[in-house]
């Protein structure tokens, strides 16, 4: 500084910090701006001679602050001097960071541009993390993707790349985004401790929607008392963290998460702090997820900071049943949510722990295996869920007997050989299990119900329907009377009943039904659920039976489209939804794109299904039938192009070349010819057969001529020209 304002010491009287201080408060030195930066340590207020002391003061002097605390900013300067900074938005962050990267935006590929979109993302638009990254990738020379691939390896990763220590040959302006938060951590340790706890905790579980009932002073203690608050205070207002309009929901930005999760395994404190959440999340998540208890918002809210302490494994031995339990609980809200690929991870590390805590051949050990099974069957992976269902039953039947939990096994695995394809089996152990629940727990028991509605579906894949219609039937009445119309369990037999009755032609009762089942579970379960996304592919395979294609056909995309989104589009439900669409088409005649969804459903059910399936076989042979329509409408096309001669001698009616004459005729015509002038054809046509009156030539369609001789307009248009 002393420099710029041209003062010049001597050996003796070097130049002080006061000198260069009484020169800037002189006005005669002219106009300056002082940036004092990252004034985030409140204990620099306390100091016996307060920083703002030491700041010169001029009216031709400008002093400009930055901080992450509201604390400090209020005790520098008034408030309508404090600026708020927010992140940037999209536009901003991409402009810094193509700036720093040394990038041009419009001039990178659509694949670099979706990286740098996801890269900034993943960042949070934090422009101290952007300009890291963007230097990174300039010094480096590295794509955009390649880095951004780097990024998503994991949280060593992540943090690997944020940090310059670990890149000596980095550009020497990237700033080291990780060091640089750590030391605000250690700052605002030193100034509360509760605080530093607040933090601790919010960096073991997500850093998105944290409620304020999950935070420690609400989990152990009755009230909140004045120093929680004044500790949640402090983090908002070193911008740690955010806060809903609400006050009872908190934000932490992903960066100072990660920062913060490294900073506590700095200090060696990550193992205790993930313990703490992970009891916090099992005390908050509720015991028994259902839709009758109204629960699930509360499982929804806390799903996120389950999984996140979930995935730590290097848990004590004590905490493996507390994790079980956790991991059981999520798992059966993703279920009751039709969200089954996501329950996958959970009932699987369920499993895995129950036999470490319970011992395999513990009935709750079991129990926690069917469910796993149950959530393979319902995400199409048949034959994993029978593997695993076949050594349960074994189990079961050896431990427990015809135990009411051994009848469970049998219809899971009766459902699970369904699916598979192996319909004999499937029936068999579907009779046994209801035979099995009529006995021991009664005609009524709402799992002897599902066993009549189970055998019902497995008559209807064998084409059983008077038969699967009895059962169905008999199920639909007795759950209604027990449970009402509109119960899940009863809409799920008048969708099995809907189904017997749409294949034995009943169209309008089918219907009348699948609209009931539709509106019912689009009320309780929403438009996105798999139960709710199968019963309007059930309405909409009725009207087409009827024959409204042209009706179902925007309906059938629509709900694609929907089913993909949702589900993706390898999943079974879009894969019979793409079967049925293709069908609509081809009895609309729009033949190309029904044998493009057609094929694209038959490989995909054969890849996942076997190529013996009932339902690959269906896809095959819709496959064939539309290449046969396509084949016809070749022939047909062809053959409507084609022209028939009609000979008009002067003073004579028209005279229709016969399929004798046809010979002659493109024998006088000949390819090599290639006659252009109409009139010259018609003459030289009339002279060969009509050699004593003049001809006229007029094409009619009545008789076919090889198509390489046309010379009507109609032909021209047929040849393309």
């Amino acid at each position: 500084m002393a420099s710029y304002l041209n003062l010049n010491g001597t050996e003796d009287s070097p130049v002080s910090t006061q000198d260069v201080s009484r020169c800037l408060h002189d006005s005669r030195f002219g106009d300056w701006i002082m940036i004092v930066d990252n004034v985030d340590d409140d204990a620099i207020m306390d100091r016996e001679e307060p920083l703002v002391d030491l700041i010169p003061t001029n009216t031709k002097g400008s002093v400009i602050f930055t901080t992450r605390s509201r604390r400090v900013a209020a005790s520098l300067v008034p408030a309508d001097n404090i600026i708020r900074v927010d992140d940037p938005d999209s536009n901003d962050a991409r402009d810094l960071f193509c700036q720093e990267a040394g990038l041009t935006h419009s001039e990178l590929c659509e694949t670099e541009k979706t990286s740098v979109s996801g890269l900034l993302q993943s960042l949070n638009h934090l422009p101290l993390a952007i300009c890291h990254a963007g230097a990174f990738i300039s010094g480096q020379q590295i794509a955009v993707s390649e880095y951004f691939e780097m990024l998503n390896a994991g949280e060593d990763a992540k943090a690997l790349l944020l940090d310059d220590e670990s890149f000596p040959q980095g550009p020497a302006r990237a700033k080291p985004v990780l060091l640089t938060l750590s030391i605000s951590l250690d700052c605002l340790l030193k100034v509360d401790t509760l605080a530093g706890d607040l933090l601790s905790f919010i960096a073991c579980v997500s850093p998105r929607k944290i409620p304020k009932s999950l935070l420690p002073s609400a989990v152990d203690h009755s009230g909140i008392s004045v120093s929680f608050l004044t500790a949640l205070g402090l983090l908002r207002s070193h911008c740690l963290i955010t806060a809903d309009s609400d006050n009872q929901t908190f934000y932490m930005h992903a960066v100072v998460h990660l920062a913060a999760r490294r900073w506590l395994r700095s200090r060696s404190q990550f193992h205790h702090w993930i313990q703490k959440a992970m009891k916090a999340v099992l005390e908050c998540f509720p015991t028994a997820p259902s839709l009758e208890s109204g629960n699930l918002s509360s499982c929804a809210q806390f799903l996120p900071h389950a999984h996140a302490v979930l995935e730590y494994k290097d848990f004590p031995p004590e905490l493996d049943l507390p994790r079980c339990l956790l991991a059981h609980r999520c798992s059966q809200y993703l279920q009751i949510t039709g969200r089954y690929s996501h329950a996958e991870w959970f009932s699987r590390l369920s499993a895995d722990l129950s036999g470490v805590v319970f011992g395999i051949d513990n009935p709750d050990h079991l129990t926690k295996q069917e469910d796993h099974g149950t959530v393979l069957y319902r995400n199409g992976k048949f034959a994993a869920a029978i593997r695993l269902q076949r050594a349960v039953l074994e189990n079961q039947q050896r431990l427990l007997g015809e135990h009411k939990d051994t009848l469970s096994s049998l219809n899971n695995l009766g459902l699970s050989l369904q699916g598979q394809g192996q319909y004999a089996e499937a029936e068999h152990l579907h009779r046994r299990a209801l035979e099995g629940r009529q006995k021991k727990l009664g005609e009524d028991d709402p799992h002897t119900l599902a066993s009549l509605n189970n055998l019902s579906l497995v008559l209807g894949t064998q084409e059983r329907y008077h038969e699967a219609e009895m059962y169905a039937r008999k199920a639909v009445s007795v759950k209604r009377r027990i449970y009402g119309r509109e119960n899940l369990a009863t809409l799920l037999s008048s969708s099995a009943l809907a189904i017997c009755l749409q294949k034995q032609g009943k169209f309008s009762e089918a219907e009348k039904l699948q609209r009931e089942v539709l509106r019912s579970r689009e009320h309780q379960l929403g438009k996105r659920h798999p139960l709710t996304l199968n019963a309007k592919i059930g309405l909409i395979s009725t009207l087409a039976d009827e024959g409204q294609f042209a009706r179902t056909e925007k309906l059938a995309r629509d709900h694609l489209a929907l089913i993909i989104e949702a589900l993706g589009p390898q999943h079974l439900q879009s894969l019979l939804m793409a079967h049925n669409l293709a069908f609509i088409l081809l009895r609309l005649g729009k033949n190309e794109e029904a044998e493009r969804l057609a094929r694209e459903s038959f490989l995909s059910r054969k890849r996942v299904l076997g190529a013996e399936h009932t339902d690959t076989k269906a896809s095959e042979e819709l496959l064939d039938d539309i290449l046969d329509a396509i084949k016809e409408d070749m022939a047909t096309t062809e053959k409507e192009t084609q022209a028939s001669f009609i000979l008009t001698p002067p003073g004579a009616s028209k005279v229709i070349v016969k399929e004798e004459n046809l010979d002659e005729v493109n024998t006088i015509i000949s390819l090599d010819e290639s006659p252009h002038d109409l009139n010259e054809t018609n003459s030289k046509l009339s002279e060969e057969m009509f050699p004593a009156v003049p001809g006229n030539v007029e094409f009619d369609s009545t008789t076919s001529i090889e198509p390489e001789i046309f010379l009507t307009c109609s032909s021209v248009k047929a040849m393309g020209e």
